[in-house]
This record gives structure tokens, C-alpha cells and sequence, in this order.
């Protein structure tokens, strides 16, 4: 088959781009899609790799923002970008590493425990590759459990670029990406916590605790990513990282003692960056943008793109099923996106997330959701509903409350009052579907009937809201 050209709204499985066979979409969202790529050639980059296709009609500043930042992010621990090529109508197609392993929103679904060792190997080199990011002026947009994925050794690296944007802009820009330079280190602070918590081994307990009061003190600075990594390595050395759900189940008064104190709320929404009206300013730039991005990568081989025409229908489809009084903004398909997932090139889904969840039946999809959910209950794990709300939605507000009843000394085998999902068994009926969202009810054993609003992004689907 000939070498051709789509774009990420016509790209299919079988199609060859740039030398890379298309074996299935990892995520997909309203920026982009993600493929699962082979080289065509025996023995050339035998090992798969991700593909981003960026979506037609998305804004080039957009584009050349997370590329910008991809550039200044590379180093240890942050998603590697193998090539960047243009398509015909100057839209750029990115290659990156395929993470092989799961993300950590995944591993704290199905571990209640992980061990210090284990919580010094994830924490560190985040904390680091967020001190990374400042310092080249980057902020990331995204630092949450969703955008961190392990490669096949248990390595942390934080993807998901797509919200990226940095504080050399101007105006209303530089205060934005001001905010969210704040949010990266809100964003650490809240993985380290729900780690640390999973981390609290009986022999471990007071240690862990003075490092989650630490924890709970202040608003992190420029000099909290250094100071969380010294508070960590007195508290042991790493070890690898168990991927699998290998560990015994924390017992639940080593649970009760780690999680007694309330967390602070807080907001982790999708941002709206500014509309670019004028393209053909962002246009011209891009050549020179994509050779500095070469430049940086290892390897670049010549491509030959092209970007087809067509229809944002997912996102037309997600913004007519929000409801009127949400203010969230739909994540960008680059939180594999690059994932949401808003997750960027492999903030998309790894081999830890299910096939339902990532796959094309939002009901299969919303069962294996609400299975999770529950193990976040059963655990008392707030961060673990990165892998099943939506960023910002009302739905992960409404969830995050629930756990935190929970984490108060409510008993976490007993029911929470005013929980909108009925018991087990569940039967689903799909009431709408349009592009990246759906509306599915659920229905239980003698309760009352959920509709939930769910959105797919490249992390797969996730729940938005539940329509009472």
C-alpha cells in the first residue's frame, strides 16, 4: 500500500502514515488522535511508537504552544518525541514513545498499598521533571494521576502536553499560564499525598504522617518540588515499581490513621486558551518551530503527510450535550491528548486501562468506570477518580465529596447518602450518542434510574456529570 496522507478526523486502522502501519487508536478527543503505530520497514524502530493526529480546524497556536513545550521539556522522566512532520496543510503530525505500562490513576485504582520504596520511585523523578518545567518556564496544565504513565521497568513519566503553554506570553496569556504554573505545583502536591497515603505501611506510619502534614501546610512554591524530593529519601531508598496488583490490601487502620485528616478542595479544571484569529501569522512560523523540535529529537526521518479535510463533529457533538450551567471547559483531545486525556501523545491510554474504557460502546465503557469507582471507594482514594471523572466536571466534584465522607470515618463498605449511582446489578441503555459524548442510563435493583454524562476523550470515555 502506498505511503498517503489524512487527518486525525479520517485516519483508520490499516492506513499507513509515514511509514507507520495505523494498529488501533490509543485515545482520542477534540484536538487529536492517537494511533498505535508499526514501522512498515522490517527492523526499522521495531518498537511501536504513538502517533498524534492532530484533528482538522484545530487552531495552529495551539499546535505550536504544546510543541514549544515539548521542546523545553525534554529530559528524564517527560514524554520523548521521536519526529515531527508536516502535512500539507502545514498541520504537524507528532511521534512518540509509546509508554508500555499503565498510568498511575490506574495503579492506585487496583492497589490499596503501595510500598515507601515504591511511592520515593514515582514521587521523585515527577517532582523533579515539575522543577524541570518551571525553570524553562513551561507550565504543564495537566499534573494529575491521568497524565502520568510508567514505562515497562516501572519508570514515572509525565505526558498529556496538550494544555501546556509558557510564561514568556504576553497579557492576558502570561497571566493564564501564571495560574497554571501555580496549578502544576497544587497538582504535585495532590499526587504526592493520595501516593503517600497508599504508602502508609504499619511500620511506616509516622514518618508517612509528618510528611502529609508537611503536606497540608501552605501553598507550594518554587521550592516545594526540591524540599517533597529531601522528605522522601529520609523516609528510605526506591524500589521498582510493582505494576501489576501484586501488593496485599492495606489494612484498614493503617487506612483510618494516614487518611483521618480532611483534605482541602480544590479545582482542577480544563482551561480556554485564547482564540487565535489570525492563522496565517501561526502558519508562518511553524517551519521554523518543527526544526527545532527536530533538533532536539534523535532521530528524524523524512515523511511524506497530509492532513485531510473534515468535520469536528466529536467536539459539536460534546459542547451540545454539556448542560447550560456548566462553566468546565471540555478537555482537548491532547490531555493524551498529548489526554487527555486530555492525555498528549501518550497521555493516552496505556495497557493498564481497559479495553472497555478506551473502546467504542460508552455502556461497556461506563460499567467498567463505575466498577472503578467503586474500588476508589472501597480504598478511600481521591486521586483514583482521575481514571474515571472527567477533569474538572461536576461529576469529579461530586465524587471527590463522597470519598472525603469517607476518609472522615464513615465505614467504606456502607452506602453515602445522596450517591446517584444505583446498586449492582446495573443495566445500561444508551439514550443519545453524537461524536465524543453520550448520555447512558443506569439502572439498579430496586432504585431509581442514573442518566450519566459521559465525554471520551484519548484517555478514553469518562464520566461529566450525573443528570438528576
Amino acid at each position: 500500500m502506498a505511503d498517503y496522507v489524512i487527518g486525525g478526523d479520517g485516519a483508520a486502522t490499516g492506513d499507513i502514515v509515514g511509514g507507520y502501519r495505523l494498529v488501533r487508536v490509543l485515545g482520542e478527543g477534540t484536538r487529536a488522535v492517537v494511533f498505535l503505530g508499526h514501522p512498515v520497514a522490517e527492523g526499522e524502530r521495531a518498537s511501536p511508537t504513538a502517533l498524534k493526529i492532530y484533528r482538522t480546524g484545530v487552531g495552529y497556536r495551539s499546535i505550536e504552544v504544546e510543541l514549544d513545550a515539548l521542546a523545553s521539556a525534554a529530559g528524564p522522566h517527560t514524554v520523548r518525541v521521536l519526529d515531527v512532520s508536516t502535512g500539507a496543510d502545514g498541520v504537524p503530525v507528532v511521534v512518540l514513545d509509546r509508554l508500555g505500562g499503565r498510568s498511575l490513576a490506574s495503579l492506585l485504582a487496583d492497589r490499596a498499598e503501595l510500598t515507601i520504596g515504591e511511592a520515593i520511585t514515582i514521587l521523585v523523578p515527577l517532582a523533579r521533571a515539575v522543577a524541570r518545567l518551571r525553570a524553562a518556564g513551561i507550565a504543564h496544565g495537566r499534573v494529575n494521576a491521568n497524565a502520568v504513565f510508567f514505562t515497562d521497568d516501572g519508570a514515572p513519566v509525565l505526558a498529556c502536553f496538550g494544555a501546556a503553554c509558557a510564561t514568556d506570553a504576553t497579557n492576558s496569556v502570561q497571566r493564564e499560564a501564571l495560574e497554571v504554573l501555580t496549578a502544576d505545583l497544587e497538582g504535585l502536591r495532590e499526587i504526592a499525598r493520595a501516593v503517600l497515603l497508599a504508602a502508609g505501611r504499619s511500620r511506616a506510619v509516622a514518618s508517612v504522617s509528618e510528611v502529609l502534614e508537611w503536606l497540608d501546610v501552605g501553598t507550594p512554591g518554587d521550592e516545594f518540588p526540591g524540599a517533597l524530593c529531601s522528605r522522601l529519601f529520609e523516609l528510605g531508598s526506591g524500589e521498582p515499581v510493582a505494576l501489576a496488583n501484586e501488593r496485599p490490601t492495606q489494612d484498614a487502620s493503617v487506612r483510618d490513621e494516614l487518611a483521618r485528616r480532611r483534605p482541602r478542595a480544590r479545582t482542577a479544571g480544563g482551561r480556554s486558551w485564547p482564540t487565535v484569529s489570525d492563522a496565517a501569522a501561526a502558519v508562518g512560523r511553524m517551519p521554523e518551530l518543527i526544526s527545532t523540535v527536530r533538533e532536539l529529537v534523535a532521530t528524524v526521518r523524512p515523511r511524506f503527510w497530509a492532513i485531510g479535510a473534515g468535520a469536528l463533529a466529536a467536539l459539536v457533538a460534546a459542547l451540545v450535550l454539556v448542560p447550560q450551567g456548566s462553566s468546565d471547559a471540555i478537555p482537548d483531545a491532547a490531555h493524551v491528548t498529548s489526554p487527555a486525556p486530555t492525555p498528549s501523545a501518550t497521555g493516552a491510554p496505556s495497557e493498564g486501562t481497559s479495553e472497555e474504557v478506551v473502546g467504542d460502546d460508552p455502556a461497556q465503557a461506563l460499567a467498567a468506570l463505575l466498577k472503578t469507582r467503586e474500588r476508589c471507594s472501597r480504598s478511600a482514594s481521591i486521586l483514583c477518580l482521575d481514571a474515571v471523572d472527567q477533569v474538572g466536571s461536576q461529576a469529579l466534584t461530586d465524587d471527590q465529596a463522597r470519598i472525603r465522607e469517607l476518609q472522615q470515618g464513615t465505614d467504606a463498605t456502607s452506602d453515602v447518602p445522596d450517591d446517584p449511582v444505583p446498586p449492582q446489578p446495573w443495566e445500561f441503555q444508551i439514550e443519545e450518542e453524537l461524536g465524543g459524548a453520550a448520555l447512558v442510563t443506569v439502572s439498579g435493583a430496586e432504585s431509581t434510574p442514573a442518566s450519566i454524562l459521559m465525554i471520551r476523550s484519548e484517555a478514553g470515555w469518562r464520566i461529566r456529570d450525573y443528570l438528576r
